[in-house]
């Protein structure tokens, strides 16, 4: 362990020469006017630092040249004051880097760097009991501990590494020309740090290089105009960070709005179902001609509220993305005649006539989205219906080749309608915006909202010509992959409008005759927690010669089930304690039970439910078929019949 001998004698007078220095330094800095950034207050906070740490090093040094200059205990305690500031200056030295490459700092990073110090400051305070550092204990002469090194140059040489280290990782932060500045400082600290600590030990130049780089960065970095690009991106991270916080709420104002709106859309999708369901009762029971009449403008209304809180449901999935495009074959003559299907009814209530043309060839089959592709079209046709008093809603469809196997699929909705002024064209597809020719049909514009939402979602675009008065044409073009290169048959819709046309008029007495011989003599269970509805249920069923039971809960259905043997259970979605899936799978469970009376019966699920692929989620937990809210009596009457004669 070596002795630090009397007789050696440490050269300090170029710290000595450096005090003053660091000192007008330090008071230039206090006396300027300038706004602090965290980089001027860190580098401020060095310089107090250095100071300090220059002026205590001379004092210790003569301590050393002289012997008895001072008190023993005071003496040891500049020792090791001494030894902590050298480490406390790399400490800042790493902050002021920290600071000046605008490198994120938290709690947990703060406490990593402030470590080593930590540990410096405990090893220095137990020294007088460990002599770790330096020992005391030998007479007049004190001996290096195993730690001197560590404590004198190890870990303020280890914050100046870490500090190049930053310089290097953040280094497309600042200039060129900065970089070089600090990484030529940092490097000169280091080189002369080794000198001192290999070669000349007595040589007190620790300080003295310290001040030398402050005062090289002082004037190479603290400049006025280096001060006022740190005040503007401070002042431009404070915005930015404002913008944040700004955005971050108003995307939670968002989501809660489009919660509420979907709850609100649920909550008043029962009693509208009810309402649907009782208006039916009423056409189906009433004699007297007025009292009809009032039940279809009753059920006019509700289908025109029913609409509303679809578009808000669907609407809310949109904006949440719950919904997904997906890729799957279909036949194009398929796709139309849903397309008639899905937009038939609100076309015939106008007394206007539909027309479906394909022009030129079209592929028999293509890949696409043919569900998101019928519900865009059917919003565009009731869109078109809704403005038209008189004449015709016309779907013209053409196919563009694209590339190989690839082409543009164009479906044109036109009519005959008002048309809409060209001011108010560029707010179809603008949320909730108000145009004043367009208002008096009612709607909550959110149907062109969903439109144009489903189409983008397909990577498709919506265009819209109009004039005023001669009606207007909403064109769709979307990219589909070709699956079949045969060519698609000419389309005629003619039966399918005409067997639309049929349903359209009501139950006539000889299907009544027909669903009496299907449904004579068969039993039906009923279930629902909603007594309006197993109210409507029973209504639509009657007459028919069908004896039905009704239940108010999943446990009730699996009760009856055992004991009477059904033909057929028509089983709510939603109810309390046990659902209908969970009861359909323990219904099946049940029926290999000894004694069940109802083995292998068919299960229609009714739900009031919304999303894509609904049918086929029910379908894959077992369901012969699926019923949605709200019930109408005739494809109640064909699905029941579809399933009992099979």
């Amino acid at each position: 362990m070596p002795h630090e001998h009397t007789q050696d004698i440490y050269i300090a007078y170029l710290e000595a020469a450096m005090v003053i220095f660091d000192l007008m330094l330090c008071i230039f800095l206090r006396l300027q006017k300038r706004d602090e950034t965290a980089v001027t207050r860190r580098f401020t906070q060095l310089l107090y630092v250095l100071a300090f740490g220059t002026l205590l090093d001379v004092v210790v040094s003569m301590g050393l040249n002289h012997p008895g200059l001072l008190p023993p205990f005071i003496f040891r305690v500049l020792r090791a004051t001494n030894g902590i500031t050298a480490t406390v200056l790399g400490y800042m030295l790493l902050r002021y880097v920290l600071a000046f490459v605008r490198a994120k700092q938290d709690v947990k990073t703060e406490g990593l760097i402030a470590l080593p110090l930590i540990l410096c400051i405990g090893l220095w305070m137990t020294n007088p009991f460990t002599g770790s550092v330096i020992n005391y204990q030998q007479g007049a002469e004190s001996m290096r501990g195993p730690l001197f090194m560590t404590m004198h140059y190890y870990y303020p040489l280890l914050y100046i590494a870490l500090s190049i280290a930053c310089l290097i990782l953040y280094r497309k932060r600042y200039e060129t020309v900065q970089r070089n500045a600090l990484l030529c400082n940092l490097v000169f600290i280091v080189s002369l740090y080794l000198v001192q600590m290999l070669l000349l030990p007595h040589l007190m130049i620790t300080y003295y290089v310290g001040s030398v780089a402050a005062f090289t960065m002082f004037f190479a970095l603290e400049t006025p105009a280096y001060d006022r690009l740190l005040r503007a991106m401070d002042a431009l991270e404070k915005t930015k960070k404002n913008a944040d916080e700004m955005t971050e709420r108003a995307r939670n104002a968002e989501h809660k709005k489009t919660l509420f709106l979907r709850d609100m859309s649920q909550k008043m999708r029962v009693p509208v179902n009810t309402i649907v369901g009782m208006e039916e009762m009423i056409v189906k029971a009433a004699t007297q001609g007025h009292i009809r009449e009032y039940a279809r403008q009753m059920s006019a209304s509700s289908d025109r509220l029913n609409t509303i809180i679809q578009g808000i449901g669907e609407y809310t999935r949109i904006e949440t993305a719950e919904q997904v495009v997906e890729e799957a074959p279909y036949e194009m003559a398929a796709l139309l005649d849903g397309i008639c299907v899905a937009s038939y009814e609100e076309v015939h209530k106008k007394g206007l006539q539909f027309h479906v043309t394909v022009q030129g060839q079209m592929p028999s089959s293509l890949l696409g989205d043919a569900e998101r592709i019928t519900r865009v079209l059917k919003i565009l046709v009731q869109n078109a219906a809704k403005f038209t008093e008189e004449g015709t809603v016309s779907l013209i469809v053409s196919c563009e080749e694209m590339a190989e196997r690839t082409c543009l699929l164009q479906l044109k909705v036109t009519d005959t309608g008002r048309g809409i002024r060209a001011e108010d064209l560029q707010k179809l597809f603008v949320p909730f915006a108000k145009i004043s020719s367009r208002t008096e049909n009612g709607g909550a514009g959110f149907g062109l909202l969903i439109a144009k939402a489903l189409t983008e979602q397909m990577k498709g675009a919506i265009a819209v010509t109009s004039k005023p008065l001669a009606g207007s044409a909403f064109t769709l073009s979307i990219p589909q992959r070709i699956s079949n290169v045969a060519w698609m048959q000419p389309y005629d819709p003619t039966q399918l409008i005409a067997r639309l046309e049929r349903d359209a008029t009501g139950l006539a007495d000889e299907e009544m005759d027909r669903y009496k011989n299907i449904f004579d003599g068969k039993r039906i269970l009923v279930i629902d927690d909603t007594s309006v509805v197993l109210t409507i249920m029973t209504g639509f069923l009657k007459g028919t010669g069908a004896q039905v039971d009704i239940g108010r809960s999943g446990s009730v259905c699996l009760m009856m089930a055992e004991k009477t043997p059904y033909d057929l259970i028509i089983l709510d979605h939603l109810m309390p304690e046990l659902d209908g899936v969970a009861t359909l799978h323990l219904l099946r469970e049940k029926e290999a039970e000894a004694g069940f009376a109802s083995k292998e019966v068919p299960v229609i699920v009714m739900t009031g439910n919304e999303g894509e692929n609904l049918k086929e989620y029910y379908l894959n937990e077992g369901f012969t078929g699926y019923l949605a809210k709200p019930v109408r009596v005739r494809p109640l009457m064909d699905k029941l019949c579809d399933i009992l004669l099979k």
